[in-house]
């Protein structure tokens, strides 16, 4: 009789999908004696579904993936388990048990076995012992129980050859909407003290053939984005340069592609091949975490600034390409002064999205171990977020959370930009969002269920308290740049949008604009196509705002003056 394994993964939202739980999977796959399976669910689905599935499965061995935003929701799930039934074996594997493997055995008797590290050939040899019988005393990677004690054995170290891992996906998944991830390498050439990957010595690469065939086969589902997993995408700058050349030829149905990169390490050439990228194609996420260079310092990390802004702005000079830079409050001898210049050096990168997080203390991690040295307070139990620092109250640190919030809604979504940056004359962008924040608390808005469209009338009511600036003009256009089907805020008065709606018809007429704005449109009706754009009146020009695929930001919509076109087709309407 097969022992059946069942891998189980809990993801942080429904749109992802697990790359660890088919890895594993694939690895037992062809053990002889061995069934194996996997299952996605959720963290916010009800564990009662999630225990009735598993069960379901009858699995003789379940195994769950575990990271800093599950592993509460697995130890939950698996002492149910256990106690509804004690024969079924429970493994777990992933970065949150690979460190302190004996304790969580000791605190959790639920818990049968443990694989440290990278999984899939610790697991293989696991599995092909368990289906002869055999002692699992030698399995490198393995933690697990003996005579009623805990037995840690030896780790197994990296992989050094990544061909050994088959391509994780089906052949029959199609992903549609969802969010896939996609590893062509493992490890970092860096060191932060902060990361989980500084545990890792070395780069280990899949061979460029596998990594362009395992993409042919991803660009042919029907995924939302492919997220590289690379820890440094560009380390090796010829072949990085090969893999998104390889994308773009056969990217057919223009999926996103997130790469995490660093940005010091490109090259004139690399920077070129970015700006001629296909506008909307790709992501690239940069960790800046601060500017201080004592910080910097603390962690391990050697950044240049002056040259960090530079590549930052040429890449972004194509407009074609979203540029993510990431900061980390809670860090190492970064007070609240320092991180409002981080900020403020960031901000004025002028990057499409700027990504707040907090410093989460990790198990394995050199902060972990320094903790104390620098005053770290952080929670003890997942995610293991920092609470306060030396440098950095607990009261700084939830402030800044709520300006997390408000950078977010008004700067990430780019439906504000033109009302920020009007402000930002003056303003310095962290003294705006402190003050814009202590609005916000003053008016109570961080505790009421807010719609997008209210958002409008509360920086407008802001700005209205702002001596010596007027944001009217710009709110208008934020507003028709992005809204294409909200009614007008009522403070809207000046722009005469009812009145213009008999034009739009007889604008539409005109071949001059509809050949110019709407081509690719010659079988919609102009009924059709009057809903793609908003008219206004603003003193005497007629503005036309053309909305193209709301999720583009590089060409979301467009602003036309279309009074030279009304007066030369429609003059006699006029």
């Amino acid at each position: 009789m097969k022992m059946k394994v069942l891998f189980v993964a809990l993801n942080s939202k429904y749109s992802h999908v697990n790359l660890a739980i088919r890895y594993m999977s694939n690895s037992i796959r062809d053990i002889k004696g061995i069934e194996s399976d996997f299952l996605e669910f959720t963290i916010n689905q009800k564990e009662d579904y999630i225990l009735w599935e598993i069960l379901e499965a009858k699995a003789d061995i379940v195994c769950f993936s575990s990271y800093i935003w599950n592993i509460n929701e697995i130890l939950s799930l698996s002492e149910s388990l256990k106690m509804g039934n004690e024969s079924i074996k429970i493994l777990l594997g992933g970065p949150e048990v690979t460190f302190e493997s004996v304790e969580l055995l000791n605190d959790n008797e639920f818990i049968d076995y443990v694989i440290k590290g990278e999984g899939e050939l610790p697991v293989r040899e696991f599995f092909g012992k368990m289906s002869q019988g055999e002692d699992i005393d030698s399995v490198k990677g393995l933690t697990y129980r003996k005579n009623g004690a805990v037995v840690e054995n030896a780790n197994y170290g990296p992989i050094k050859d990544m061909a050994a891992i088959e391509y994780p996906y089906g052949i029959g998944e199609s992903f549609k909407n969802k969010y896939v991830y996609y590893e062509s390498s493992r490890g970092c050439p860096f060191n932060c003290s902060f990361c989980i990957s500084s545990s890792i010595n070395g780069v280990s690469n899949l061979p460029l053939e596998r990594v362009k065939d395992d993409l042919d086969k991803l660009l042919k589902t029907e995924a939302n984005v492919i997220k590289f997993v690379d820890r440094t995408f560009n380390t090796d700058r010829k072949r990085a340069v090969e893999i998104i050349n390889h994308i773009v030829k056969n990217n057919h149905k223009r999926m996103k592609i997130h790469f995490e990169i660093t940005a010091e390490i490109l090259d004139d050439n690399m920077i070129s091949l970015i700006n001629d990228l296909p506008e909307d194609m790709f992501q690239f996420e940069i960790g800046v975490q601060s500017t201080n260079p004592y910080t910097l310092n603390a962690v391990n990390r050697k950044s240049d600034i002056v040259k960090l802004r530079d590549i930052v702005e040429r890449i972004g000079a194509g407009n074609n390409v979203h540029r993510h830079l990431d900061l980390i409050a809670g860090l190492p001898e970064e007070d609240m002064e320092s991180f409002g210049k981080s900020f403020n050096d960031v901000y004025n990168m002028k990057v499409e999205k700027i990504q707040l997080g907090f410093l989460k203390v990790l198990k394995g991690t050199e902060i972990r171990k320094n903790a104390e040295k620098y005053g770290i307070v952080y929670k003890k139990t997942a995610p293991y977020e920092v609470i306060k620092t030396d440098s950095m109250s607990s009261k700084e640190l939830l402030y800044l959370k709520k300006i997390e919030e408000l950078v977010d809604i008004f700067y990430n979504e780019h439906h504000f930009i033109n009302s920020i940056e009007k402000l930002m004359t003056i303003y310095e962008p962290f003294e705006f969002f402190k003050t814009f924040c202590s609005y916000w608390i003053s008016e109570g808005l961080f505790d009421k269920p807010l719609k997008k469209s209210e958002m409008y009338g509360i920086i407008n009511d802001f700005a209205l308290n702002v001596p010596g600036i007027d944001i009217s003009a710009e709110l208008i256009d934020d507003f028709l740049f992005n809204e294409r089907n909200l009614d007008l805020p009522s403070f809207f008065d000046e722009i005469h949008e009812k009145e213009c709606l008999k034009f739009k018809h007889e604008l539409l007429k005109s071949e001059n604009f509809r050949n110019k704005y709407f081509t690719g449109c010659e079988g919609i009706q102009n009924k059709r196509l009057v809903n793609r754009f908003r008219l206004v009146r603003n003193d005497d020009k007629y503005i036309a705002y053309i909305y193209g695929d709301k999720r583009n930001i590089f060409s979301r919509s467009i602003k036309i003056d279309v009074t030279d076109i009304l007066e030369e087709e429609l003059n006699d309407i006029l």
